[in-house]
C-alpha cells in the first residue's frame, strides 16, 4: 500500500474504538479529509503534539481498499500553534474557526484559500493580534470565499452606495437602506460596515481603529447568524465567548 502526503492543520478529533481517534485535515488543496489516527487517544503516543489543534504538518497516511477511512503512518510537525492556540483566552475562538470550517465548508471544495485564510489568522494571533478582530476577519471572509458575502456599504433593493447603517434582509443576503426597508429590524452599524469594506483591502496583520465593542457584538451576531441561516445549522462554540454575544 503506497503513502500518500497532505500538508494539512489539524481542525479537530474524536475518540475512535477506545485507543483510536478520528482525525479531522483541512488540507492546502484537497479538501477536509478524515484519517484514522491508530493509538492516538492514549496518554503517550507515537504522534504525539502532531494532532494538536491547528498544528500545521505533513500527514503521511495509506489507504486498504475494505475500509472507507485512511490510516495515518507517520507525520512531521511543520508549525505548531500550541501556545497561541491554547492560550485561555484565544482557545475558544479557535475553536469556533474549527467549528465552522467543519461544518460551513461543502465536501471536495477547494479548500487552498481558506488554508491561507486560516494561516493568516494564527501567524497574527501568534504576533499578539487581538482575536475580537481576527474572528471577525475570518468570518468575512469564509463567507466571501464562498460566494455569500454581500457588499456592506450598498442597498439590495435600490442599489444606493456609501451607506452609512443598513437593515439586515431577513435571509441575511443583504443590507437595504432606510427607504427600502419594510420589516426588517436588525440593523448593520457604520463601524460593522467599513469593516467589511477594510477587509478587501487589508489583510490580518493590518489594524482597524475604533470599532466600540457594541460595534465588534453587532457585526459578529450578523456574521454567525449569516453563516448559520446559509449553512442550516447552529454553532455551539458562541456560547463560550461572552465578550462578543
Amino acid at each position: 500500500m503506497p503513502l500518500e502526503s497532505e500538508e494539512a492543520l489539524v481542525i479537530g478529533s474524536y475518540v475512535f474504538k477506545e485507543q483510536d481517534k478520528i482525525v479531522h485535515l483541512l488540507t492546502s488543496h484537497n479538501g477536509i479529509q478524515k484519517i484514522v489516527a491508530p493509538g492516538s487517544s492514549k496518554g503517550k503516543n507515537r504522534f504525539g503534539s502532531l494532532l494538536e489543534l491547528f498544528t500545521e504538518g505533513e500527514f503521511f497516511f495509506y489507504r486498504k481498499e475494505d475500509r472507507e477511512l485512511a490510516t495515518l503512518s507517520k507525520g512531521d510537525i511543520i508549525t505548531s500553534y500550541f501556545d497561541t492556540v491554547s492560550e485561555p483566552g484565544r482557545i475558544f475562538y479557535f475553536y469556533l474557526i474549527a467549528e465552522i470550517v467543519m461544518k460551513f465548508v461543502p465536501p471536495n471544495f477547494n479548500t487552498s484559500r481558506i488554508y491561507k485564510l486560516i494561516k493568516s489568522v494564527l501567524d497574527s494571533s501568534k504576533d499578539g493580534a487581538e482575536m475580537k478582530y481576527l474572528i471577525l476577519y475570518f468570518m468575512v471572509w469564509i463567507l466571501r470565499i464562498e460566494g455569500m458575502m454581500f457588499e456592506a456599504g450598498k442597498c439590495g433593493t435600490c442599489h444606493k452606495t456609501d451607506l452609512l447603517k443598513g437593515w439586515v434582509m431577513s435571509d441575511y443576503r443583504g443590507i437595504v437602506c432606510n427607504k427600502c426597508r419594510r420589516e426588517e429590524s436588525v440593523i448593520l452599524r457604520k463601524r460593522g460596515i467599513e469593516f467589511v469594506e477594510w477587509t478587501k483591502r487589508n489583510d490580518t496583520s493590518g489594524k482597524f481603529e475604533g470599532m466600540s465593542d457594541e460595534d465588534s457584538k453587532n457585526i459578529f451576531r450578523i456574521l454567525k447568524n449569516k453563516i448559520e441561516y446559509h449553512g442550516e445549522f447552529s454553532l455551539n462554540s458562541p456560547r463560550y465567548l461572552s465578550s462578543l454575544i
